[in-house]
């Protein structure tokens, strides 16, 4: 069974491989806000995610037991519009397997050779928020657009006369 923490707030950080082999569980919510570098990216810092973190023990494809987190988060947030610049409702659904390694230059080498999970170094001082705005990082669109919308109207005025000059100077050559 798992041994659950419900908190409010994401721990600063967590012996990953004594969570992961404890099979411990640890959930709770963050506002948009909360995450500094993901606010960065946003239009406004509306938003909130629910997240859980859980360890396993798990055996690799190579058949060796260690241990495994599981991160899943869920929410919304708001980001510009690469387009109108307004802001534009993108869903976040995250589902993350990692598997822990016990250092830097084996979790690299192992990370170049996984394809269906992560590996991330069993630190005795992991964080979880760090990972969290990581994975939500790789998440966000990178040129999020509304399926209708256009360039904000003194742009499209602009583009609408430059257009209209490149014509006027086509005539007159002609």
């Amino acid at each position: 069974g798992y041994s659950i923490r419900m908190i409010t707030t994401i721990p600063p950080s967590i012996d990953a491989e004594a969570f992961a082999r404890a099979r411990q569980r640890c959930e709770g919510g963050v506002d948009a806000g909360q995450l500094e570098r993901v606010a960065a990216e946003l239009f406004s810092l509306e938003g909130k995610l629910t997240w859980s973190v859980d360890g396993e023990p798990w055996t690799d494809p190579m058949g060796r037991d260690r241990p495994h987190l599981h991160l899943s988060a869920r929410g919304h947030l708001l980001v510009p519009c690469a387009r109108c610049l307004g802001p534009l409702k993108q869903v976040i659904a995250i589902e993350r397997w990692a598997a822990l390694a016990p250092d830097e230059s084996s979790a690299e080498q192992e990370d170049l050779e996984a394809e269906a999970y992560d590996v991330l170094v069993a630190s005795p001082h992991f964080s979880l928020a760090q990972w969290l705005e990581d994975e939500v990082l790789l998440e966000l669109l990178r040129e999020p657009r509304h399926a209708d919308c256009s360039l904000p109207g003194h742009l499209q005025d602009d583009r609408t006369s430059a257009f209209a000059e490149l014509e006027s100077l086509r005539k007159r050559e002609s």
